[in-house]
């Protein structure tokens, strides 16, 4: 069994779709977050891994404390199998490995700039290219 970090804007739910560059300051609201559509063949995967005994993590970046609970209430809704303890939120711009809870996972991101840094630490990554494309493990 292996240990999995997911993203979950542009990973398991289209932020960028409903992102608006001309007003950012709705993205950093509760309402946004929450009301994100999930990117449902990623979240049946997570299903899947969890139902085949892997451990799987939420490794997701958060602006504020409005949409790191909408962030986790979002998660509950779509992966009520994760529970709070499998479920990382990093305030601000932190690297993603430094917030690890295993000794190694393997992380799935849409940031290049995640990946690069979570496989210079000496781990696996795999960067997903196309916002909300199907993972291949």
């Amino acid at each position: 069994m292996a240990t999995y970090y997911f993203d979950v804007d542009g990973v398991l739910a289209d932020f960028h779709s409903a992102y608006d560059a001309k007003n950012r300051a709705l993205s950093l609201r509760y309402d946004f977050i929450r009301n994100l559509k999930p990117f449902v063949e990623n979240i049946m995967l997570v299903k899947a891994l969890i139902a085949d005994g892997n451990d799987v993590y939420i490794s997701t970046l958060v602006a504020n404390k409005y949409t790191e609970k909408a962030r986790i209430d979002w998660i509950h809704e779509f992966l009520p199998e994760i529970d709070n303890d499998h479920i990382i939120t990093i305030m601000g711009h932190g690297k993603k490995f430094e917030y690890m809870k295993t000794e190694d996972g393997i992380l799935i991101d849409d940031k290049k700039t995640n990946c690069n840094q979570w496989r210079k630490a000496g781990f696996v990554a795999i960067w997903l290219e196309e916002k909300g494309g199907k993972i291949k493990l």
